[in-house]
C-alpha cells in the first residue's frame, strides 16, 4: 500500500514548475487549463534605495544609473547572498519580474499577499494594487497588510510586473509571501477557501473559548479550564491579524495596533497554555518554570505595547526559542506522566504533540524557513478533541451540581419577581414625580425664553438703528448665553456681541447681567456728552469686568476664573465713519475695499489683512485672551481704530458655529473655514448670506446632529 503512494508522490513531485531566473520567468509553453495557477517564485531583480517606474527599466543594463540584484521571492532583502550584506530590513527599492505569457490564454489575474511592510504593485505602467504606502523615508511609508489581486493585460504576451517595496517599521525587509498568477476562478476558489477555513477554524476556537470558560465558571476548582479558555481567546485574536489578515483589511489604519495584538497574543498565549498545563498536573511540572515563563510573555507584551515596531520585532524569535525549549521540557513531562498511567495523559501527550508540530510549523513559516502557511489553530481544535475526551468524564459530576443548583434558581427567581414587583411600582410613582416636575422645569424654561427675547433688540430696532443688517441667532437651549446688544445715542452706535460661560439657564442669567451692565455703563458714559475723549471700547470694557467681579464676588479660585462672559465691542461715530473696537476673546472681521490706513494696520501683530480679490480685503481683528470677569491675567483691552467707507461689511460672531463638530470626520468648523465662507458669500445680500451660512452649519452638522454650543453671528452693511 506504501509504495503506490510513494510512487505517486514522486511523480507529483517531478512536474516541472516554471521559476523565474534573473529577474525573468517564462510561462509561454505553461498550461493554464491542467495548471490554474502558478507561484512566481524565484530569481527577481532587485533595486535597492530607487523607486522605478516601467520607463526606468531600459536602464537596467546601465551600471552607472541603477546598480541591480537579484533576491530570492518569496524572501527577505535582508540578506542577498552569503557574501553580500546589505544591512537590515529597514530601506526600500524596487522588485521587477518579466514574465513571458502564452500567447493562446484565459484571462488571468495576479494574486498578492504582502510585503515587508508596504508595497505598490505596477503592471507595466499602470498602477493595479497597493498594500500600504511605500515611501522612501518613514515619515512617507505606511505599513499595511491585505492580500489582492488583478486582471493582467490581454493585449501583451510580455508583462513587467513591478512593486514598489519599503520598510521602516520592521526587522524584516522585502517581499516575504509569494506572489501568483492563474485563472480567477482558481485564484477566488483558493482564496475563498482559505478565508472559509479561517473563519470555521476562528469560529471553532472562539466557541472553544467560551465552551471551557462557562466551565471554570461552573467548577472553580478547574483553574486549567480558565487557562485554556485564555490560550484559545489570545489564538483566535492572534488569526484575526495573521493568515488573511481580516483586521488588517478592515481597519488599514491601524496597522501599528494590530501588529502589537500580533505579538501581544502570542507572548500572552502560550504562558497561558503553560499554565493550563501546570494546573492539570501541578505536581509534575515545575512550578517555577512555567511561573517564570508566563512572566516573560508578560514582560514582553509590556514591552511591545509601550515600543515602536522595529524594537518589538527583534524580541519575536528569542522568544519563539523560548517557547521550543518549554514546549519540549512540556513533552518530557507529559511522558512521564504516562509512563505513570495517570487518567488521560496518553491523550494529552498526543494532543499535545500535534499541537508542538504545528507550532515549530508556524515558527519556521514566521521566519522564513519554510514557505506554508500557519497550522497552529489546527493544531489546537486536534489538542481540544483529545482534551474533550478526558474532561467529559468529568462532566457527570457536574450534571449533578446543576440539578441542586437548578432548584435553587427556581427558588430565587421566584423571589426575584417578588421583588420586581415592588420595584416596578416604585418606580411608577418616581416617574409620576418626575414627569410633573419636567413640566414645572419646561414651563420655567419657556419664560425665560420670552423674558430674553424681550430684552433682545428686534428685528425693526435693527433696521431703523442699522440699515443694512442680518442676524443668525440660533440658542442650543430655549435660553441661550449668546446675545447681541445695540445702542444709540446721538451720533454714536454702540454694538456688542457676547458669549456668556455655558449655555443654557446659568448662561442665560449671566446675559440677563451682561445686558443690564452694558446699558449702565454706556448710560453714565452718554451721560457725560464727551463721545471722542472718554467713549473707547477698551475703557468700557475694563469698566465691565471690574462691575461683573464685583456683581460675582469673585477672587482668583480656579472655579470663579470659569464665570464670565467673552464679548466684542464697537463704538462707530456715525458722521465721521470711524470704528473703534476691543474685544475680550472675541474677534471682529472687516470686509473693505478701501483701506485709509493700511501701514498702521499692518504693523499690528493683532491684526491680520488678506485679499479676497483685487478690490476687497478682509481684516482680522484677534481679540485680547480675556474673558470679563476674574482671570490670571488682567492687563488693558486693546483699542483698534479704523476709517470705514461705503459698502464695508463688519461681522461679529461668538465661537459656537466654528467650534460645531462635524463634516466626514467629525472635527470642528473652525475659524479659517468660517472666514472662507465669508470671503465666498460678502458679495450677496444680507438675507442670502444669513441663509447660506445657517445652510452650511446645518449640512457640517449632518453625521453629528447635536449643537453643542449657541450660534450667533451679527452682520453689518455701512451705507
Amino acid at each position: 500500500m506504501i509504495v503506490p503512494f510513494f510512487l505517486l508522490f514522486m511523480l507529483a513531485g517531478c512536474r516541472q514548475v516554471p521559476v523565474a531566473e534573473k529577474g525573468t520567468i517564462n510561462l509561454s509553453s505553461y498550461n493554464f487549463s491542467d495548471q490554474p495557477k502558478t507561484n512566481l517564485k524565484g530569481d527577481w531583480l532587485l533595486i535597492k534605495d530607487r523607486f522605478l517606474s516601467f520607463s526606468d527599466l531600459n536602464n537596467l543594463d546601465n551600471p552607472d544609473i541603477i546598480v541591480a540584484n537579484y533576491c530570492k521571492v518569496p524572501g527577505l532583502w535582508n540578506y542577498l547572498s552569503k557574501d553580500k550584506w546589505i544591512g537590515k530590513g529597514v530601506g526600500y527599492g524596487t522588485y521587477v519580474l518579466k514574465i513571458i505569457l502564452p500567447h493562446n490564454r484565459p484571462p488571468l489575474w495576479l494574486e498578492y499577499s504582502n510585503a515587508a511592510t508596504a508595497m505598490q504593485i505596477f503592471l507595466n505602467d499602470s498602477l493595479v494594487g497597493n498594500v500600504g504606502t511605500p515611501g522612501n523615508s518613514k515619515a512617507g511609508s505606511v505599513p499595511g497588510y491585505c492580500p489582492g489581486n488583478n486582471l493582467l493585460p490581454a493585449n501583451s504576451d510580455t508583462v513587467s510586473l513591478i512593486i514598489h517595496v519599503s520598510n521602516f517599521a520592521h526587522k524584516k525587509g522585502g517581499l516575504w509571501e509569494p506572489v501568483y498568477i492563474g485563472n480567477y476562478k482558481e485564484i477566488s476558489r483558493g482564496r475563498n477557501k482559505v478565508a472559509l477555513m479561517e473563519f470555521f477554524l476562528l469560529g471553532c476556537i472562539f466557541i472553544l473559548a467560551i465552551y471551557h470558560f462557562f466551565l471554570f465558571l461552573l467548577q472553580r476548582h478547574t483553574r486549567y479550564n480558565f487557562f485554556f479558555s485564555i490560550f484559545c481567546l489570545f489564538i483566535g485574536l492572534r488569526m484575526t491579524v495573521t493568515g488573511a489578515h481580516m483586521l488588517h483589511c478592515l481597519w488599514p489604519d491601524y496597522w501599528l495596533w494590530l501588529v502589537r495584538l500580533e505579538y501581544i497574543s502570542l507572548y500572552l498565549a502560550t504562558p497561558a497554555f503553560g499554565l493550563f498545563l501546570y494546573s492539570f498536573y501541578p505536581r509534575d511540572f515545575n512550578r517555577r518554570i512555567m511561573h517564570c515563563y508566563a512572566l516573560t510573555g508578560l514582560v514582553l507584551g509590556l514591552f511591545t505595547s509601550f515600543t515602536p515596531s522595529l524594537w518589538f520585532t527583534y524580541i519575536m524569535l528569542p522568544y519563539q526559542i523560548v517557547t521550543i525549549v518549554i514546549s519540549i521540557y512540556a513533552i518530557w513531562v507529559l511522558i512521564r506522566v504516562s509512563n505513570k498511567k495517570r487518567n488521560g495523559s496518553i491523550a494529552i501527550l498526543i494532543g499535545f504533540s500535534i499541537l508542538f508540530i504545528t507550532l515549530i510549523n508556524d515558527i519556521l513559516y514566521q521566519n522564513q524557513v519554510i514557505h506554508s502557511t500557519n497550522l497552529v489553530s489546527i493544531g489546537i481544535v486536534a489538542f481540544v478533541f483529545f482534551l474533550a475526551f478526558i474532561i467529559s468524564s468529568r462532566l457527570s459530576l457536574l450534571y449533578k451540581s446543576l440539578q441542586k443548583t437548578k432548584s435553587e434558581l427556581n427558588f430565587f427567581n421566584y423571589c426575584k419577581e417578588l421583588a420586581i414587583e415592588a420595584r416596578t411600582l416604585e418606580v411608577s410613582m418616581q416617574r409620576d414625580k418626575i414627569e410633573a416636575q419636567n413640566q414645572d422645569y419646561k414651563s420655567s424654561l419657556r419664560y425665560a425664553s420670552r423674558i430674553q427675547s424681550a430684552i433682545l433688540p428686534d428685528m425693526n430696532m435693527l433696521q431703523d438703528v442699522l440699515a443694512g443688517s442680518f442676524v443668525l441667532f440660533k440658542p442650543k437651549e430655549a435660553v441661550s448665553g449668546d446675545f447681541y446688544w445695540i445702542r444709540e445715542a446721538e451720533d454714536v452706535l454702540f454694538i456688542a456681541v457676547a458669549d456668556c460661560t455655558g449655555h443654557g439657564i446659568p448662561a442665560a442669567f449671566m446675559s440677563f447681567l451682561g445686558f443690564s451692565l452694558l446699558n449702565e455703563v454706556i448710560t453714565d458714559y452718554t451721560a457725560n456728552k464727551d463721545y471722542n475723549n472718554v467713549i473707547r471700547p477698551d475703557v468700557v470694557l475694563g469698566y465691565l469686568r471690574s462691575r461683573i467681579k464685583e456683581s460675582l464676588k469673585q477672587s482668583l479660585d480656579y472655579e470663579e476664573l470659569q464665570d464670565g462672559m467673552d464679548i466684542s465691542l464697537c463704538i462707530i461715530d456715525k458722521s465721521t465713519r470711524l470704528l473703534q473696537y476691543a474685544g475680550a476673546n472675541l474677534p471682529l472681521i472687516l470686509i473693505t475695499h478701501t483701506v485709509h490706513n493700511l501701514e498702521s494696520l499692518s504693523k499690528d501683530m493683532r491684526i491680520t489683512i488678506d485679499p479676497i480679490d483685487n478690490t476687497h480685503k478682509l481684516i482680522l481683528f484677534r481679540p485680547d485672551h480675556m474673558p470679563l470677569g476674574s482671570y490670571i491675567k488682567e492687563d488693558p483691552y486693546t483699542n483698534h481704530t479704523v476709517q470705514l467707507s461705503s459698502d464695508d461689511l463688519i461681522y461679529l460672531f461668538t465661537d459656537g458655529f466654528e467650534d460645531q463638530p462635524g463634516g466626514e470626520r467629525d472635527k470642528k468648523f473652525s475659524r479659517q473655514q468660517f472666514i472662507r465662507k465669508l470671503e465666498e458669500v460678502y458679495e450677496k445680500t444680507l438675507d442670502e448670506q444669513r441663509d447660506i451660512l445657517w445652510q452650511t452649519f446645518s449640512d457640517w452638522r449632518k453625521n453629528f446632529p447635536e449643537q453643542v454650543d449657541d450660534i450667533l453671528v451679527l452682520g453689518i452693511l455701512i451705507k
